[in-house]
């Protein structure tokens, strides 16, 4: 998983959520689910969806 200043967790690259450079804004607001890495989709839909419909459940830390 991947964090940034403009980047939110990638779960794989199976869900990205970041927000767009150019309009000003510091809220993430590009957010896509779309199945490349994990056997099963995580979402039904492979779309872009509102950051609203998105919950954290469980966070587990890795030992690098």
């Amino acid at each position: 998983m991947y964090y940034g200043d403009n980047v939110g967790p990638t779960f794989g690259r199976d869900i990205d959520i970041y927000v767009e450079m150019g309009n000003g804004s510091k809220e993430y607001n590009y957010c896509q689910c779309k199945q490349k890495y994990y056997e099963r989709g995580i979402r039904d839909k492979e779309d872009l969806f509102l950051i609203e419909d998105y919950e954290v459940f469980q966070i587990i830390k890795k030992n690098d």
